[in-house]
């Protein structure tokens, strides 16, 4: 009975070990900030370096559009990830 106790919180230790190691939502996170970083400095790095530049007020909505709906994914993915830990380990974990 000792060994199979033993056993069984090897094994419960294992897996909240895995998923320290590897905690879901992690991909999706830096995927946003990739694309924060694309929309929001790198769209407005391209606009710039062309001759002469582009300053109509369609490309300035265009430059502020991008940086909000970068910034916005950010923010829904910190926010989705608060969520996740508040909710705590799903059942059958």
């Amino acid at each position: 009975m000792r060994l199979a106790e033993l056993r069984a919180k090897t094994d419960l230790n294992a897996a909240a070990l895995a998923r320290v190691q590897r905690p879901p939502g992690v991909f999706w996170g830096l995927l946003a900030l990739a694309a924060f970083a694309l929309l929001g400095i790198g769209f407005p790095l391209i606009l710039m370096s062309l001759r002469p530049v582009p300053s109509g007020p369609f490309v300035r909505v265009s430059v502020l559009v991008a940086f909000g709906a970068g910034l916005g994914l950010v923010i829904w993915s910190i926010a989705y990830q608060v969520l996740q830990l508040r909710q705590g380990p799903a059942q059958g974990q």
